[in-house]
């Protein structure tokens, strides 16, 4: 999928299961492509901004590239390539060694451990991208979206209230922020933290 397919599946992903939360009717919202934000969600009442960013480790992102072109179908462990400058080369070679089973260690995350590198991959991405606010367009509300790439061993509700203690701890320019975790969106708002479930 390119860059726009993945930004168009999550606008309809949000829309489609919190415009509740967004306070629009479902009949009535019109979204348009834009650029800072990504883009504008309205009814005849309120515009929303809507600012989508991918929170993920850029050597993951590159072990995904050369995993889908050469080794489809493989899994691999993920604490088995971050945070390492690592050549295709290197990549790969991990790959050729996994006999078309698995890459890295099966138990490579210590309890928490892998929960903890997505939390931080997440409060990265809401950092980089508050700091970029004062470029965006201004509308009734400003929502940064932010897709986190998981796995199912993943605990997302220990993911959500470490992502909320560091909402509620930090001065951000967005009035609400959702995260996509699992089958759930996550949305922060009063000092909380509650869940759309993602209709199938």
């Amino acid at each position: 999928m390119t860059k726009e397919d993945i930004e168009n599946y999550l606008i309809k992903l949000l829309i489609n299961n919190c415009y509740e939360v967004l306070k629009l009717e479902y009949k009535n919202i019109i979204v348009e492509k834009s650029e800072s934000p990504d883009f504008i969600v309205s009814n005849n009442k309120i515009s929303i901004g809507v600012e989508i960013t991918r929170a993920l480790d850029q050597n993951i992102k590159k072990v995904k590239n050369i995993r889908n072109d050469f080794f489809p179908g493989i899994s691999f462990c993920s604490k088995s390539f971050e945070n390492k400058a690592m050549s295709g080369k290197m990549i790969k070679d991990i790959f050729k060694r996994s006999n078309n089973k698995f890459a890295g260690g099966v138990s490579c995350y210590k309890v928490n451990q892998f929960e903890e590198k997505v939390i931080k991959d997440i409060i990265n991405s809401i950092i980089r991208k508050n700091k970029k606010f004062n470029k965006y367009k201004s509308f009734d509300k400003n929502i940064l979206f932010i897709h986190s790439e998981n796995r199912v061993s993943l605990d997302f509700n220990l993911v959500a209230q470490k992502i909320s203690i560091f909402i509620k701890t930090n001065e951000l320019s967005f009035d609400y922020i959702f995260l996509k975790l699992g089958y759930n969106i996550y949305y922060f708002i009063d000092n909380t933290y509650k869940s759309c479930k993602i209709k199938t």
